[in-house]
């Protein structure tokens, strides 16, 4: 429960976020870097869930398989295992003509991205940069301290 307040307190954040950024004619460098920072750590955070979720599938198909059925039910929890099919088509196997008579086009945009500076999953989230010019204060005050 509180990972999910905690979730919705986020979202809540990133949308106000969201909107004081859109009222901003243009975003400084600075403010890009922070952005691009929080974007290599979460993607980071996000190859190590993908991990995690891919273990406990594996270990819930096991269990589904030595039990012998296609759902288990517990107290908190529900897991329905379904077979689905999907076909494909791809272009070499047809003739240009019908590709071309029935293949459908979509548009999107895409932003490759990409850290100069290998993050690894287990990477903190950015610090907040108030926080670490405080702490710089804070050591500088201490060096003075001990010349004295």
């Amino acid at each position: 429960q509180a990972f999910a307040g905690s979730l919705v307190s986020s979202l809540t954040d990133y949308r106000a976020r969201r909107w004081c950024c859109s009222v901003a004619m243009v975003m400084s460098d600075d403010a890009i870097e922070l952005v691009l920072q929080k974007w290599a750590w979460a993607k980071g955070e996000e190859a190590a869930m993908k991990k995690t979720i891919e273990m406990c599938k594996t270990q819930v198909e096991k269990a589904l398989k030595e039990r012998g059925s296609m759902e288990i039910i517990t107290d908190n929890y529900e897991v329905k295992k379904s077979m689905r099919k999907t076909e494909h088509v791809s272009k070499k196997d047809l003739p240009a003509a019908i590709w071309s008579k029935y293949a459908k086009t979509s548009e999107f945009s895409v932003l490759a991205f990409k850290s100069k500076k290998a993050m690894k999953s287990s990477a903190k989230a950015p610090k907040d940069p108030k926080a670490k010019a405080k702490a710089k204060a804070k050591s500088s005050a201490k060096t003075m301290k001990s010349n004295k």
